[in-house]
């Protein structure tokens, strides 16, 4: 069905990449029309866990106005997935598990009530995928390092390879 003129919207395709040691990892596209962006996503080169993604610090602030909360966050490096969470504020937040770009902050809302900003800012917690742990922080140390560590128990880990050997 063919648009009218009168119905058609000038779209920009913007991209951006995030590098790290020499090698892409995301691919941001933003679909845009001349004021708006209509829609972005982040694409990434490989599995989140083959990654290595970086750790990143995050920075906020909060300001209420009309009991609602405005929480601005910044990461200092590409942060995937963040997490926004509070013991103190009632409902969900207006967006979640959104991907931070570095030097570009990202709003989000929630009701605040009778909440003061402050008391709220100290309540945040951020998680990103990019600062979570696996199960032994000195394992994860050390493949950041680019070491290789044994398994944990090396009886069941003979025991397993002999075990898939066998016929």
């Amino acid at each position: 069905m063919p648009i009218s003129r009168a119905n058609r919207t000038r779209l920009a395709i913007s991209r951006s990449r995030v590098y790290l040691r020499g090698r892409d990892l995301v691919l941001r596209v933003k679909l845009k029309d001349e004021n708006n962006v209509i829609s972005e996503r982040a694409l990434l080169f490989d599995r989140e866990k083959r990654l290595d993604l970086p750790r990143c610090e995050f920075t906020s602030s909060v300001e209420v106005k009309n009991d609602v909360a405005y929480i601005t966050i910044q990461s200092d490096k590409f942060a995937r997935a963040v997490f926004v969470e509070s013991d103190l504020t009632a409902g969900n937040f207006s967006d979640n598990f959104v991907d931070l770009f570095p030097g570009e902050p990202v709003t989000l809302t929630v009701n605040a009530g009778s909440l003061k900003a402050d008391d709220i800012r100290e309540s945040l917690r951020f998680t990103a995928v990019n600062n979570i742990e696996a199960h032994a922080p000195a394992a994860c140390a050390l493949k950041r390092l680019g070491a290789m560590t044994p398994p944990a128990h090396v009886p069941s880990w003979l025991l397993f390879k002999a075990r898939k050997k066998m016929p």
